[in-house]
């Protein structure tokens, strides 16, 4: 299930119907009509680099009437994308929509969208005291707490609050900080055509495993497997088929 606010506009009939296409129930995103919904462009450069056109349209209209506390309630996992663009949301709504998640049991984790910025950690705060998974990239995560070593910049997450904090590192794999110390997993090995979504597949390979009980490790092995489908494709979902698929990528590779 999804929420989000999305315009009244052909992008976002097309979310829409993609998002249902594959699956995801979509009754409780927020129409905004007459305003545009959130688009990103990516023109990918031949040396890799990723610049984005990005378009927030109604992104940072969310509100707490908008998400229905009961759904959140009955959830496994509330994974919260990009708080760092959802505007008066994160500040006035989401850390007691965070602290009601957890006490109900459900799961919390969270992605950042933006590479960061400093003053974010003092935004972020209050919803990284409820927050049991943070996972950022290492740029999002320096930029965040101005800190260069990775391992220090997941200590001043988790000293806000967190529980564990998943660094993706690209073709390194990523680094797992928590309460037993400090881990890795490496990535695979495969040729890259193109790494856009490879950090949204990761996260979705992650809270799949974590779902189906697997040890945060193994849980992280599965997301790293994920990303590495994607990025031998074209596109943020290229090379993703099934999770059979994935999973059997993930055991043999």
């Amino acid at each position: 299930m999804s929420i989000g606010p999305v315009g009244d506009d052909v992008t976002g009939r097309l979310l829409l119907d993609l998002l249902a296409g594959h699956g995801v129930d979509v009754r409780h995103m927020a129409r905004r009509p007459g305003l545009a919904t959130p688009a990103t462009m990516l023109p990918i450069r031949p040396n890799g680099e990723r610049p984005a056109l990005h378009a927030p349209g109604a992104m940072a209209t969310l509100t707490a009437a908008d998400v229905d506390r009961d759904l959140v309630a009955a959830a496994d996992v509330l994974h919260v994308g990009g708080p760092d663009v959802l505007g008066d949301f994160t500040r006035d709504a989401l850390p007691d929509l965070l602290r009601f998640a957890a006490a109900h049991g459900t799961v919390v984790s969270m992605d950042l969208l933006s590479v960061g910025r400093p003053e974010l950690v003092d935004l972020l705060r209050p919803a990284w005291e409820h927050t049991g998974y943070l996972l950022p990239n290492d740029d999002q995560i320096r930029g965040v707490t101005g800190r260069e070593d990775l391992v220090e910049a997941a200590g001043v997450a988790r000293a806000a609050g967190v529980g564990t904090v998943i660094v993706t590192t690209g073709a390194q794999g990523c680094v797992i900080v928590d309460d037993d110390g400090v881990d890795g997993v490496p990535a695979f090995e495969v040729p890259v055509v193109d790494t856009t979504g490879c950090g949204d597949a990761f996260t979705a390979g992650f809270l799949v495993g974590l779902g189906s009980g697997r040890a945060v490790p193994d849980a992280a092995r599965l997301g790293t497997a994920a990303a590495a489908l994607v990025a031998q494709g074209l596109g943020s979902d290229a090379g993703i088929v099934d999770l059979p698929s994935t999973l059997a990528f993930g055991a043999v590779a």
